[in-house]
């Protein structure tokens, strides 16, 4: 079975209990954690932060794709 498209403007954020379609422009900052497992933390307009298992450029390059495609 396939992966579902991801809308344009939206980008999948997967954290251990979660996977997320969530609005680019929703987020508000991205940084990652230091130490062994370097944890990307996303914080949305909403105040809610998420922990997420992606690298720090791996997720610019999943925000970029998502900006400009179409």
């Amino acid at each position: 079975m396939s992966e579902p498209k991801i809308p344009h403007g939206f980008v999948m954020i997967y954290t251990e209990t979660h996977s997320i379609c969530m609005r680019v422009d929703h987020i508000v900052s991205v940084a990652v954690s230091c130490g062994v497992n370097h944890t990307l933390h996303i914080t949305t307009r909403d105040g809610e932060n998420y922990k997420a298992a992606y690298g720090f450029e791996e997720f610019l390059k999943l925000l970029d794709a998502a900006i400009t495609e179409g």
